[in-house]
Formats: C-alpha cells, sequence, structure tokens
C-alpha cells in the first residue's frame, strides 16, 4: 500500500512502483492525522493483503517554526495527531 494525503501522489507512487516490478503496489489517499482514515486505510490493506506484518510509518508534521512558549495548542495537537499517534 501506498498511501498520502492526496490521491493524485498517491497514484503516481503507486505507478513508478509497478513499472519497476510485479505491479502490486495499491495507492490509498489517507491523513494519518484522523483516526478514521488510518482505520479505513488498515481495513484496505487486510481487505487487499491480509494482516499487517510490518509497518512503515514515514510522516511528520511541523506547522510551527519557533520558540515553544509561542505554539498554540491547535499547531501542538496537530503534531501530537500526526508524528506521535498516527501508528497507534
Amino acid at each position: 500500500m501506498v498511501s498520502s494525503r492526496k490521491q493524485d501522489a498517491c497514484n503516481k507512487a503507486a505507478a513508478e512502483i509497478n513499472a519497476l516490478g510485479k505491479g502490486s503496489a495499491a495507492p490509498f489517499a489517507a491523513n494519518v492525522g484522523r483516526r478514521e482514515d488510518v482505520e479505513a486505510l488498515v481495513g484496505e490493506t487486510r481487505r487487499r493483503l491480509g494482516p499487517v506484518d510490518i509497518l512503515i510509518c514515514n510522516t511528520a508534521t511541523n506547522p510551527y517554526y519557533g520558540p515553544m512558549a509561542g505554539i498554540s495548542d491547535e499547531q501542538f495537537e496537530k503534531i501530537q495527531r500526526t508524528n506521535v499517534m498516527s501508528t497507534n
């Protein structure tokens, strides 16, 4: 499974992977900062491939650059949801 927030990016990456080999990469758009998207991604992965044995989550966000004293609650929550909780 190839996943990103944007379906076009998923489609392109999966097509490039499939051009190199067996053609088994499948695209699926999901925002890993949203639990329902993660659950849908896992459900589709299990439907296509069976149980998830290995998960590589290469995702991160940083909507704020500067001293921690200046970060808003919303920005901090977005960082935690995406960078920490997305694989939970």
